[in-house]
């Protein structure tokens, strides 16, 4: 006996229309997909500039702690923070952990004491006061640096130069150690009301900068002859009148003149 034939009609994926809907739907996630195939290197070029930024802020200094370490070096050439004494181990330890805090890799060396200062003995930091004491002179300097005072040719004379509000910082001029009639050392101050204190100080021979175009100066190794020659190895220290007149004071030697005292 046959089954009765059912005239339900049936439908399939296959046979069915489909739907405006759906077809729009379906180009769209297309579009997405080419979308985001034809500019996936530049996503992983802006993911990589993301890290890099990331990188380079933990490395380089923000505007507000390189203006913290700038206020610092200047704060730190106001008063007598000379290596080995009290004074100077105070603020070296408030900096340092001030610095520390920021997240700044630091680090404390010991001074050595006894050391002749000025005497061109591997850069290691001694005390300053020790050194100076019985070795020479104090001697004024004009503007811009120089050593013109009758010791000049006095071997272990000590120079003081002070500069005006320059950013670039105060530049001392003197001969070269071993040359007989050189400086021992510059002490450097700055005269400005608003901007006491320096940042950094050379000594040098003639007017310029390693750095300066059209010598070649930037072309030169360190240790060139050329380089040598201009910027003898004397040492410089940053310092303000006030602590030029402690310094002074603390030798027990002649008083500062009076047209020195810059000071109000």
């Amino acid at each position: 006996m046959s089954q009765p034939h059912s005239s339900k009609p049936t439908s399939t994926i296959f046979s069915s229309v489909p739907s405006p809907q759906w077809t729009l739907l379906f180009l769209l996630f297309l579009c997405i997909v080419g979308f985001n195939t034809l500019h996936l290197p530049n996503s992983t070029a802006a993911l990589s500039n993301v890290r890099n930024a990331l990188r380079f802020r933990n490395i380089y200094l923000s505007f507000t702690t390189n203006s913290t370490v700038s206020a610092y070096l200047r704060a730190l050439t106001l008063h007598p923070h000379l290596a080995g004494t009290h004074p100077a181990l105070q603020t070296a330890r408030f900096v340092h952990t001030h610095f520390a805090d920021l997240g700044l890799r630091t680090h404390t060396g010991a001074a050595v004491g006894g050391a002749g200062w000025g005497q061109g003995g591997g850069g290691a930091t001694v005390t300053f006061l020790l050194a100076v004491g019985g070795i020479g002179g104090v001697c004024e300097s004009g503007e811009g640096g120089g050593l013109p005072c009758p010791e000049e040719g006095r071997g272990g004379c000590y120079g003081v130069c002070g500069g005006g509000e320059k950013a670039g910082g105060v530049k001392g001029r003197g001969g070269g150690e071993g040359s007989g009639g050189g400086g021992g050392g510059v002490l450097m101050y700055t005269k400005g009301e608003s901007m006491s204190g320096v940042e950094r100080g050379m000594v040098m021979k003639v007017l310029g900068d390693p750095l300066t175009p059209g010598w070649g100066g930037e072309a030169l190794d360190l240790e060139d002859s050329q380089i040598l020659n201009r910027f003898p190895k004397i040492p410089s220290m940053p310092i303000s009148p006030e602590v030029a007149y402690s310094i002074l004071r603390s030798l027990e030697g002649p008083q500062m003149p009076h047209h020195w005292r810059v000071m109000p």
